[in-house]
């Protein structure tokens, strides 16, 4: 006896070939079970769970149906994807740019959510001061090994610190020299206000007092970090200050503006130079004002900023951006950069959305000067494998140094000659 089958779709439901299944379900003599089978096409779309209904009608011979309807659910098995939560960091965004050619910069993307699905985030590349976080300039402590430190003291421009406040200061550590400890004091009338950040190894003040308060691990290398100190932490509130000191144990660092935050706001106490009045002192350092420039379109391979899509594969959680440097043989400041992410896929999210790299100069400016009667040095090791000599026979006879270079003529002459160890010697 045929009983045609029809189903009643529920509310979304997806049945295959994307048509409500029907037919006639046949009994043979003597059966009295059959099977009615519906396949539903599977997506990976997360949803409710879904109905259907299978419906039965037009009885043959005269036969009834007693229960009509059977409901069928099609239940969700798409669990909704975590979104991706994306950082970039400079793996080696600083170094020499190179003559010519190109030179490749390297920073590092990572996520650490959502890693089971595939994701994208975008970047561009910007210019960016390289030495200087605000202003013109910036100070630079030297690269030493072991303690040093560049201070002033005795501002007439003084610092007012009242209850509450916070005092700030700029600094990015040298990505390839690093120190392993830095150190800020304030001088008050007295040097007994500090803080440090990274190993604890320089002996000045008692530890876990207002004369040497630790604030924490070292800011992350080859970035500007503000680093933030409560008055209260160090006897400062209500104070008046009028000196303040930059230590550093090993390696190296640039710091710039420098001030309190009062009631949310900042007051710059100096930036471009150090406050009027102020005595300047070194220990081992050495007070290094450097100035920053930003890299443009021309720095770059092909002449043009880079940008583009970082595609993370489900199962990756990291990739690597590279940065193609135009190498050239310009004397110039070094010139800084940023990489900054922007618009994760699937409602992601940014922790740290921008590195800074820098294009360190590699071309110094060679020496010039004028003979004399007596022996002379004409040294030329900041720059270029040449030497223009220029030489006067009444100057006595001219002779290079060392023997294998080629002698010098005793008229006028004015032409570039090869120098070995970029120094040519002349005898009186």
């Amino acid at each position: 006896m045929p009983l045609p089958a029809r189903q009643q779709r529920g509310r979304r439901g997806r049945l295959r070939r994307r048509h409500l299944p029907s037919g006639t379900v046949s009994f043979a003599a003597g059966e009295t079970s059959k099977t009615v089978t519906v396949q539903v096409a599977g997506d990976t779309t997360v949803e409710s769970d879904e109905t259907f209904a299978v419906t039965l009608s037009n009885a043959s011979g005269g036969a009834t149906i007693a229960t009509a309807s059977a409901a069928g659910i099609i239940r969700n098995d798409d669990v909704a994807a975590t979104p991706s939560t994306f950082a970039i960091a400079a793996a080696d965004g600083g170094h020499a740019e190179g003559d010519s050619g190109s030179s490749a910069y390297t920073f590092t993307v990572t996520r650490s959510t959502g890693i089971a699905s595939a994701a994208t985030v975008d970047y561009a590349v910007g210019g960016s001061q390289a030495n200087v976080f605000s202003g013109t300039v910036a100070h630079q402590s030297a690269n030493v090994s072991g303690y040093h430190q560049h201070y002033f003291y005795a501002a007439s421009d003084t610092m007012s610190v009242a209850k509450g406040d916070t005092l700030f200061v700029y600094v990015r550590l040298d990505p390839d020299n690093p120190p392993t400890e830095i150190m800020l004091h304030w001088n008050d009338g007295s040097w007994g206000h500090r803080v440090y950040w990274g190993a604890n190894e320089l002996a000045i003040g008692v530890d876990g007092t207002e004369a040497r308060r630790y604030m924490g691990p070292l800011p992350t290398a080859g970035e500007w970090a503000r680093l933030e100190v409560p008055a209260g932490a160090i006897g400062l509130e209500g104070r008046t200050v009028n000196g303040m000191g930059f230590i550093l144990n090993n390696g190296s660092a640039t710091w710039d503006k420098a001030g309190v935050a009062h009631n949310g706001s900042d007051q710059v106490w100096f930036d471009d130079a150090v406050p009027a009045g102020a005595i300047q002192k070194t220990a081992n350092d050495s007070w290094n004002w450097q100035a920053g420039d930003a890299a443009d379109a021309a720095d770059f391979v092909g002449g043009v900023l880079p940008s583009g899509t970082v595609s993370f594969a489900a199962g990756e959680s990291s990739k690597t951006i590279t940065v193609q440097v135009a190498g050239d043989a310009a004397t110039e400041n070094d010139e800084g950069f940023t990489v900054t992410l922007s618009n994760p896929s699937g409602g992601g999210s940014i922790t740290a959305a921008r590195a800074v790299g820098t294009i360190e100069d590699d071309d110094g400016a060679g020496s010039s000067g004028a003979g004399t009667e007596s022996a002379d040095i004409l040294d030329a090791s900041g720059g270029g494998a040449e030497i223009d000599l220029l030489a006067d026979t009444g100057a006595g006879t001219p002779a290079f140094e060392p023997a294998q270079s080629p002698p010098m003529p005793t008229d006028l002459l004015a032409e570039p000659w090869p120098v070995v160890d970029d120094v040519a010697a002349f005898a009186a």
